[in-house]
Order: C-alpha cells, then structure tokens, then sequence
C-alpha cells in the first residue's frame, strides 16, 4: 500500500464537508423490505405489509436452527441460542446531521479526520426466545450510507462512505422456557469520533458521545417458578467511518465507529425467593450507553494515511437514566395477638416514583404486603391498595387473625409498566417505630413537650437514639423544627400557639437522615386555651393582642387591661387593632389611646 502523503506530496487540504445533504443510498435488502420516508434530516423505516421478520444468521455465531431461517430477511444477527423469532419486523428511525472536518497539509500529512453530528435512533422491536440457560443475540442492518463528497480524482484516494447502522441486542440469563422480549427506544446523542493529529504531538483517537434517551420495557415471562430470571434488552443507532474509494468496497477501510442508544435490565424472582434471600430484591432499570470504536481496517488505514502509530482509548460508558421504585416499609408495633390491627405504613422513594425522573410515567401501580411465618415455605397476601398518579405514601392495616411478629410481613410494588404479580418488587420488610410525645392537651400560649421515639426489629421495644425527628405544626411555632433523638431516644421541644384558633397540629416524622424515607409518622393534637369570656384580661404586648382578636372574644364583662410601653421591640405599639366593644364605665388614658383602637 502506497502512503497517500507520498501519492500525493503536495496535498493540502482543511475543509469541513457537510453531509447532512450528501448524496445517499438505501441500503437495497432494506428498500425491498421498509417503505422509506425522508422528512429532513430523520428517516424512518416502516415495515411493509407481509415483510418477514426472520433475520439472516451470521455464520460463524449461529447455531443450526438459527441457520436455517437465513433465507431472508434485512436483519444479520449474532446468536447463542438456538431459536429465535422475531413477531413483528422492527421499526427504526435515524436522524443525521454529520459533518466531517478534513485537514490535510504537505509538512504534516493527516491532521484531522474527525466525523461529528447527531445518531437519533429510534426503535420498535418484539422478539421471542426459546429454549436455553445463558442467551444473547444482536441484530443489526445497515439502513443507508452517505458518500463522502469529495470530487474529482481525490475521491479515489481520500473519499470514503459513512454507514448509518441500526439494531437491538439482549439477553436472559437462567431459563429454558419461551421467553418474550420488547424494548421501545427514542435517543438523542451527539458524537465526535476520529483521529486528530496536533502538528508537534501525537495523534489520538477522538472519541465523545453524550446525549439521552427513553426506553419502555416490554417483557412477557412465564410462572417463575423457583428461578431468577435476568433478562436484557436494548436497541442502538451506530455510524462508521469508512476511507478510500467509495465505490469499490474492498478498496475501502472501516476506520471508525460510534454508537449510542438506552438498555434496559431487569432480575426477577417469585416472592418466596425474595422474602427469604434477604440479600436479593428483584429490580428493573433502564441505561443510556455510549460507545465509541476502532474498526477492524485501522492498521491498513494508519498505514494508508502514512502515520505509524495512533493512541487508541476506546470509549464505553454506561449511565443509568431510569429504575424501578424503591421504599421503606414500618409497622406500629412488633408483635400483635389475634384481632389486634397492624398499621403499616409504606414510603416509595421520591427519586424511583417516575421510571424516567421528570419523562416518567409514574411507575406504582399497587402496593401488596405479604404474610411469610417464620419457617413458612407459603405466603399469604393480607393487604393491597392501589397507587394514584405521584403517591408516595400508602396506609395499610390488617386485623390479625392470630398471633405474630410484624417480621413476618414484606411489602411489595407492583409497578405501571410491568403490571403482574409475578414482576412485584419487594420494598422491604418492616422496621417497627413508634412515636410517643407529653403534649399537653390544652395549651394557652406556649408548652414544653418531649417525643420519645423506639424501635423494634421482632423483640421489645427499645429507645432509638440518633435518629432524625421533623416537627411541623399547622399553626404557631417549634422549636426546634428538627434534631436528633439522645441516647434515650428523646427530643425535647416548645410550641407556641399565639395566632392559634382552637386546636394545633403538630406532625411529627421520623427517618433515620435526611432525604431517606420516613420509617414513622404521627399526629399531636391540642386545644388551644387562653382568654375565657368574662375573665380578667391583660394585655401587654402585640402579641397578646393578636391572640385575643383570634379568640373570637367580641366584648369583655371582666377586667381589662391593656398595658404597652414604647419599646421599639414590640412591634411599633399602635398597629393592632383590638377587637372588643368596651362597657360604657372604661376609661383610656392618653397614652392608651395612642395605642389601642
């Protein structure tokens, strides 16, 4: 192979082609099979009616019955399994908007050859797999190619195509049963792949993927049995950089690649499995990945462009972009005889609400808590409530047929886009915390109050040090409005209720940090006292006053009295209006009338 600096000495070129108008070809297996449309930059490909679904094998990975279904079909697959079926052909759209940024000079030879612009994959797929322990496909086709737009004699030399690829891949793990899996996906990710030779330095392969995506999970398992079933799948959008002549393939080189698109994975096992593996809980999540490549022909490539050595790093990333919810579940007490009701209370975590935070959808269809006695190989469903739309918070109770430990119960959801029991995933077991608290049952302007807090975990309750407690009453003040229980468990508080009509509410919640689920929750009622029709009154401060007014005391038979100096301190003296009609034998001094109206 002849190098191109020395076909060409004098070359020098620093362009940046736009190729999002670039001629381009439908791949031909792909134009017989999809009807096409082109609408911008987007091209979708639509099955058309009566399309086979049966994708071609590639030789080397497949096995016989995979083979065998090779006739045709747009699709080349790689299988670990034998049968595979694909329900419906896949639906794919591609977005492009690719540039290519060429600098060629006489001194240095290649300085850049960097391919950048948006792979927009967006993909439909079912597929069904039987038979087999370990399983794992992909499948791809090549949708089109763009050809370089380089004219005249150098396309010979330095042209090149840039093939737009699309494809889904997966897997299961643990099965030997049809299993039905389905993946929509819709991503954005811009890329930025080639090499760049700085004149002085070395060159490096320039490799960036960066975008988002969404993903809706579509699985059809059988009765699980004793099994965890692991299964995967994702779909893709992947684009190359292939130098050389761009009408002759065997005289061209694939250089480079970037792909990019969301996948989704779940583990799941029936609830026995998760109720007795302490250490397992079934989940679900979603994964937007990026990858970024050299080709197979990077040697004869290097070799090509006269450069004898490139620093290849090759991109993998992996970022979770959705999961299935999480909580925390809590009884009100530990142990229960028959006929005593058991409150639980379960917290789905703020984050895991919508499987893909702010897209969504909200993901909690119901909640099911479950019965498992100790030593039970059974488990019986006592409670189930169905979720709305951003709930977070569920009540059950359940009236105890005999006696038992609050150990014995765990807590499931089932979730919106898996709607089936046999996908519910185990939110936890409880842990019993209870609330107590010495608020007095009147208060007339202020009190002191302690909450006491315990735990249990099956045995006595024991104090509970060094968890968070948050005070918010619905009218007033506390104080503090949160801290932490001391080695016995305690906080000790204030409340004031001036500004109060009536009654105060204080909510008390427990958790053991910030921003972790409440473990326990409850409610502290009082009536608030204070001024009692035809008593003495004595009002010193603005304060007072305003709390007098929320009385709902009109006219005062008593005594009253109505003292306020001309400390700054006190609100500015005369700004409150008091609400009283005054017997006709009162009398206000001058400095009172000032202040009072």
């Amino acid at each position: 192979m002849v190098p191109l600096r020395e076909m060409l000495p004098g070359l020098a070129l620093r362009q940046t082609i736009d190729l999002s108008q670039a001629p381009l070809t439908i791949n031909p297996e792909i134009e017989a099979a999809y009807d096409v449309l082109r609408d911008g930059d987007t091209l979708t490909f639509t099955p058309k009616p009566g399309t086979s679904a049966a994708p071609r094998a590639k030789a080397a990975n497949a096995g016989r019955d995979a083979r065998a279904q090779a006739a045709r079909g747009p699709l080349e697959c790689e299988l670990s399994v034998s049968t595979i079926n694909i329900s419906v052909p896949p639906t794919f759209s591609v977005t492009q908007n690719f540039a290519l940024d060429l600098a060629v000079s006489a001194a240095h030879g290649v300085e850049r050859l960097v391919a950048r612009g948006e792979v927009n994959p967006s993909v439909q797929v079912g597929v069904e797999i039987s038979a087999g322990l370990n399983v794992s496909f992909e499948c791809k086709a090549e949708l089109f190619k763009i050809r370089i737009p380089v004219g005249g004699p150098l396309a010979f030399f330095i042209g090149g195509v840039v093939p737009f690829e699309a494809g889904f891949e997966g897997g299961i793990e643990q099965t030997a049963v049809t299993v039905g899996l389905g993946v929509q996906v819709q991503a954005k990710a811009n890329a930025e792949f080639g090499l760049a030779c700085p004149v002085g330095g070395e060159c490096e392969f320039v490799r960036s993927v960066t975008g988002e995506a969404e993903a809706k999970p579509e699985w059809n398992l059988p009765s699980l049995g004793d099994l965890r079933v692991k299964p995967s799948i994702g779909a893709f959008g992947r684009v190359k950089l292939e130098i050389g002549n761009p009408f002759m393939r065997s005289l061209r080189m694939d250089t480079f690649y970037a792909q990019a698109g969301p996948k989704l994975e779940g583990s799941f096992a029936p609830v026995l499995s998760q109720v007795i593996d302490t250490a397992y809980k079934s989940d679900y999540k979603a994964a937007f990945e990026a990858k970024a490549g050299v080709g197979a022909d990077l040697g004869d490539a290097l070799e090509f462009l006269g450069l004898e050595t490139l620093a290849v790093v090759e991109l993998a990333e992996s970022v979770d972009i959705g999961r299935s919810p999480t909580g925390s579940m809590s009884a009100d007490r530990a142990g229960f005889a028959a006929g005593e009701v058991v409150n639980f209370h379960v917290t789905l975590d703020a984050g895991t609400l919508d499987f893909l935070p702010v897209i969504g959808p909200y993901n909690a269809k119901q909640i099911v808590i479950y019965r498992v006695p100790a030593g039970n190989s059974t488990w019986t469903e006592v409670a189930r409530v169905s979720a709305s739309a951003g709930q977070a918070e569920f009540d059950l109770a359940y009236t105890a047929a005999d006696s038992g430990a609050a150990s014995e119960f765990t807590a499931f959801v089932v979730t919106t886009l898996l709607p089936a029991d046999v996908f519910a995933l185990e939110v936890g077991t409880p842990r019993s915390v209870r609330i107590s608290a010495d608020l007095p049952e009147s208060i007339d302007e202020e009190a002191a109050f302690t909450v006491t807090v315990e735990n249990s975990d099956g045995g006595p309750y024991q104090p509970a040090p060094g968890l968070l407690v948050s005070l918010a009453p619905s009218c007033g003040i506390v104080v503090p409005t949160s801290g932490r229980t001391d080695a016995a468990g305690r906080l000790a508080a204030g409340i004031g209720v001036i500004g109060c009509a009536e009654s105060v509410a204080v909510t008390v919640e427990v958790r053991a940090d910030e921003g972790t689920p409440v473990l326990a929750r409850t409610t502290l009622d009082a009536v608030v006292g204070g001024f009692e029709f035809g008593d003495d009154i004595y009002l010193d401060s603005q304060a007072k006053i305003a709390a007098f007014n929320a009385s709902g005391i009109t006219r005062v038979v008593g005594n009253l009295s109505v003292e306020l100096d001309e400390d700054p301190d006190d609100g500015g003296g005369g700004e409150t209006a008091l609400n009283a009609t005054l017997p006709g034998s009162s009398r206000l001094g001058a400095a009172c009338r000032s202040k009072v109206r």
